[in-house]
């Protein structure tokens, strides 16, 4: 069952605004650490895969002639939970990240999400010698959601121009960024991954 973003009260600190710790995490440049550390896809039919995460109960598709794996998260990571890896045959990278939330959101805390979001992006980009190119909102009742952020950092690897691509959602009290990280020829093949990974994403919350 797909479950929507859930009201709840809201939590204050002690200057009357809401903190929603870890919400902001950014996981652009992160393809080096995904390299080597794949698995064969599984649960593979008709050229869709299924990834079940046998953690923290969710699962999602993707394309079969894609590797899958586990990515260690170390303290450094701050509130994420857990990490997924995708590598396309050409070299695309996808990334899955669960970042553990404060509190569950309700609908005032949309925006304070969002400032902590443009701040994350905005340092990562800088980090990587980047620029931030998208930074919007998105009403996702398309894909059964209330709400989706969906962003993109372009910076320099290799005399290239990298392109991450990535939306995040929250389901209670989590976070879920999907990301995928390909220069413009690579997105443009791999245009439905990440539209096909949202829209297959399904959380267990028995």
């Amino acid at each position: 069952m797909r479950t929507t973003i859930a009201p709840a009260a809201s939590l204050r600190s002690r200057q009357g605004q809401r903190q929603i710790r870890g919400a902001g995490l950014c996981i652009v440049g992160l393809s080096v650490a995904v390299l080597g550390l794949f698995s064969a896809a599984a649960h593979a039919q008709d050229g869709v895969a299924t990834y079940e995460s046998p953690i923290n109960g969710f699962s999602f598709q993707y394309p079969a002639d894609w590797q899958i794996g586990p990515i260690p998260v170390e303290v450094s990571t701050g509130n994420v939970i857990e990490r997924v890896g995708l590598s396309a045959p050409d070299g695309a990278i996808g990334l899955i990240s669960v970042i553990q939330l404060n509190a569950r959101l309700s609908d005032a805390d949309v925006p304070v999400l969002k400032f902590e979001l443009d701040t994350a992006f905005e340092a990562g980009a800088a980090q990587v010698g980047g620029e931030v190119v998208l930074g919007e909102i998105f009403d996702a009742t398309d894909f059964g959601l209330r709400y989706l952020f969906a962003y993109q950092i372009n910076f320099p690897r290799d005399g290239r121009v990298i392109a991450s691509r990535q939306y995040a959602f929250v389901l209670a009290d989590r976070q879920y960024n999907i990301a995928l990280e390909a220069d413009e020829a690579g997105h443009e093949r791999h245009q439905g991954v990440l539209e096909g990974i949202l829209r297959s994403f399904w959380v267990d919350e028995r």
